[in-house]
């Protein structure tokens, strides 16, 4: 058994597969084996208005992995590719939280699944736009 804590995430498989809650062991080891990533990286994105730490294998689209998520609306982002975990981090960004029952709720409302893809909305940012 592991002293590694555990932190409650979203993982979207790039399969086309329902995304699922997991309790993620915070360790390198357990995001490159859930995701797959040779090189893992971490980006944040606005999801319905609020901030989201997203895990992403950062050579995905060098081993040209399926498209996962995209934003529909606002600033163009660079399409996510491969599995990828939603989580987000405390304030001062050093540490994983884990995703609430809200938090879960907020992502299904403002994300819509198509063709194996999930579309992120980001209506706030699209306002403020137009």
């Amino acid at each position: 058994m592991t002293d590694e804590k555990r932190f409650r995430m979203l993982v979207i498989p790039d399969d086309g597969r329902q995304g699922y809650v997991a309790y993620v062991e915070d360790s390198l080891e357990s995001f490159e084996q859930i995701i797959g990533a040779d090189c893992l990286d971490m980006v944040t994105r606005s999801i319905g208005g609020r901030r989201y730490t997203i895990l992403v294998d950062d050579c995905g689209l060098l081993k040209t992995r399926p498209i996962t998520a995209f934003h529909s609306v606002g600033f163009p982002e660079p399409v996510l590719v491969g599995t990828i975990i939603i989580t987000k981090v405390n304030r001062t960004g050093d540490e994983f939280e884990d995703l609430t029952d809200e938090d879960l709720a907020h992502i299904s409302e403002n994300t819509v699944q198509i063709n194996h893809c999930s579309v992120i909305y980001d209506l706030d940012y699209a306002r403020l736009i137009l």
